[in-house]
């Protein structure tokens, strides 16, 4: 059910229940610094018929650093560390950094905020949130202006017991999108520092 909107200074779009909502979410999610789970990937692109499924292990250590581990395929990788980003796929490693790719540090401002609770930082033209008895969805719409990355739409599903996130689903602007689903979820459990030392050169 989409409810009356107001205006934010900056020109976002938000009722006053949905902001009240996503304030209580941002809340819930401040005492958290470290987050692992598993996690199962559902890619879907927009030319190809068949979505692409992988799992592994997901790492979050705030404010900006994020790895997961694939093991299904096995040996992939995509990791944030601060500005820089790894990805290993196929074999084949390819690392840029967000100060000097647009379009990488929007990516990363996005899931730091889905990750973090606090959708209304990543610049988002509309939110709006919608209840079951099991989940609060959240879903944004990137604005134009402040959109750095190919992300055009967010939806994020927080579990009622925790407000932690659960699910993430990004739709890029050709219609593709990705679902991230994470279970068995550990907070501010010790990280072995080699997760993300173990990508670099």
């Amino acid at each position: 059910m989409l409810l009356a909107c107001g205006m934010l200074l900056h020109g976002q779009t938000i009722s006053d229940a949905d902001r009240r909502t996503v304030e209580k979410i941002r809340q819930a999610n401040e005492k958290y610094t470290v987050i692992v789970s598993r996690f199962r990937q559902t890619r879907h692109l927009s030319v190809l018929a068949n979505n692409v499924l992988s799992e592994g292990k997901f790492y979050y250590v705030k404010p900006d650093r994020l790895a997961m581990q694939y093991e299904n395929p096995a040996g992939d990788l995509m990791m944030i560390d601060g500005d820089r980003f790894v990805m290993i796929n196929d074999g084949k490693r390819r690392e840029t950094s967000a100060k000097s790719n647009v379009k990488m540090r929007g990516m990363k401002d996005i899931l730091s905020a889905c990750l973090q609770g606090d959708p209304l930082r990543m610049g988002a033209e509309r939110i709006t949130c919608t209840e079951t008895p099991e989940y609060c969805i959240v879903t944004a719409v990137i604005g134009k202006k402040s959109n750095k990355s190919n992300i055009r739409a967010v939806e994020m599903t927080f579990g009622k017991t925790d407000l932690t996130l659960s699910a993430l689903r990004t739709e890029e602007k050709d219609g593709s999108y990705t679902v991230y689903e994470l279970t068995g979820k550990e907070f501010d459990t010790v990280i072995d520092e080699g997760i993300f030392q173990s990508s670099k050169k």
